[in-house]
């Protein structure tokens, strides 16, 4: 039992080192920039498309408004 989990700590061990090695060589990082500049992206265009609804939402309620000045008219 306890050769067993000395075996996993090597083997986890050992994988955070290679992984640590590959971010540092730039593989990884190069990664992790292009999935940061996706994230800004897309949090941009999330943006834009929360202003268009708020404009388009206004428009709406100002015909609902109109509407209803019309009717009591």
């Amino acid at each position: 039992m306890a050769i067993d989990a000395a075996v996993i700590g090597i083997v986890v061990t050992v994988l955070f080192a290679l992984m640590a090695l590959a971010y540092r060589s730039g593989s990884l990082s190069k990664d992790v920039e292009q999935n940061k500049s996706n994230i800004n992206t897309l949090f941009d265009k999330f943006s834009d498309y929360q202003k268009e609804n708020k404009s388009d939402h206004r428009e709406i309620m100002l015909k609902i408004d109109r509407l209803n000045n019309h009717k009591a008219n």
